[in-house]
């Protein structure tokens, strides 16, 4: 796979990353590869402090189980505006 790692530098304090994983679907080495790739940055920058910002869906359960969940106001804001968690139930929950 080629590394394609863009950055732009908004401020002194920001510095938004890009790191598109490009694969052909139809075959089945290359999702592996592909998910493999996606589980190894994803340790990498969860160890270094480094959160993203969006998750595919195969791979949410994965973050938010490295997560201190509970703890984060995402759930605090969850828990309280929607106690039964009957929208989207698989979203965003452990």
């Amino acid at each position: 796979m080629e590394p394609m790692v863009t950055l732009i530098l908004q401020n002194e304090n920001v510095i938004p990353s890009t790191i598109p994983i490009l694969f052909d679907k139809t075959e089945p080495k290359e999702v592996a590869n592909a998910h493999t790739l996606y589980g190894s940055l994803l340790d990498f920058c969860l160890k270094i402090g480094v959160y993203p910002y969006r998750v595919p869906t195969v791979f949410q359960n994965e973050y938010l189980s490295k997560l201190n969940w509970e703890n984060s106001l995402a759930f605090k804001l969850k828990s309280t505006l929607h106690p039964n968690n009957i929208l989207a139930p698989n979203r965003c929950s452990k």
